[in-house]
């Protein structure tokens, strides 16, 4: 129990070189390095997305061990390897602790190995996803219990846009207009076509631009979702910072994705 402004914010602090090297460590996944750099400048410059790891509140940890939990997947989809796998597991799950918003995040995580253990068959890891949903079931099971005492209550009812959009935009773009909605919902139809055009062509699920396309595109979907199946607000700001870090990983992997295939005579 302390009043020291640094030893309440000690946690975040801490977890910021965690989130930093996990984005750093995306660049050998880039084949274009142009993007990666696209993709760092564009975290490192948003104070939206920084301020969290300097307040004494699970959203930048919780970021930093989503990320890091990413990055160990996509480790181990490259390499077999163990050791990749227990840490994503790891980190996943204490993203989970860190803010149960990501409780969504953490099972379709799990899903999305178990597809990759069972089609490579490695049969007896599947044994770690199950205990992993221990800890995850327990945090399900007290986000219900937060919701049933009314605890669940930052955001509005006002709609996706209005209360999600609206509450990131000024603080990411400096803008919140009419035609910024148009310009992300274009941005957004053109990495669902471009995700769906990859998986169509090659058929690779297990890749850093699959991976984050679908993760953005389900960060979506789990918002709509949970406001209409279970009358969650639709989240605001730092509950939607997920958003924003699933959006610009997701674009950029993207532009890496279509430069490849369509302008790579721009980098000749």
């Amino acid at each position: 129990d302390s009043d020291s402004m640094l030893v309440v914010r000690l946690a975040s602090l801490l977890t910021f070189p965690i989130f930093y090297f996990s984005i750093v460590s995306l660049k050998p996944f880039f084949e274009k390095k142009i993007n990666f750099y696209g993709l760092l400048l564009s975290i490192s410059l948003c104070s939206f997305i920084i301020e969290y790891f300097n307040l004494a509140r699970g959203y930048g940890i919780s970021m930093a061990f989503l990320m890091a939990g990413l990055l160990q997947t996509l480790l181990f989809f490259k390499t077999h390897r163990f050791k990749y796998f227990s840490l994503s597991l790891l980190c996943i799950t204490g993203s989970v602790y860190s803010n149960l918003t990501l409780i969504p995040f953490a099972l379709i995580s799990l899903v999305y190995m178990s597809v990759f253990i069972i089609l490579n068959r490695l049969y007896k890891w599947l044994a770690y996803i199950y205990l992993s949903l221990i800890p995850i079931g327990f945090a399900i099971y007290y986000s219900f219990y937060l919701r049933s005492i009314n605890k669940l209550y930052l955001g509005s009812q006002d709609g996706f846009f209005a209360t999600t959009i609206h509450s990131i935009a000024p603080y990411v773009w400096n803008i919140d207009h009419l035609y910024l909605n148009i310009t992300l919902s274009l941005i957004t139809v053109l990495i669902l076509c471009s995700l769906c055009y990859k998986l169509y062509r090659s058929k690779k699920w297990f890749e850093p631009m699959v991976l984050f396309s679908f993760f953005f595109l389900f960060s979506i979907l789990n918002i709509l979702l949970q406001n209409k199946l279970l009358g969650i607000n639709y989240p605001e700001n730092r509950a939607a910072l997920y958003l924003v870090v699933f959006f610009f990983t997701a674009l950029y992997f993207t532009i890496d994705y279509l430069r490849i295939r369509f302008f790579s005579s721009l980098y000749i």
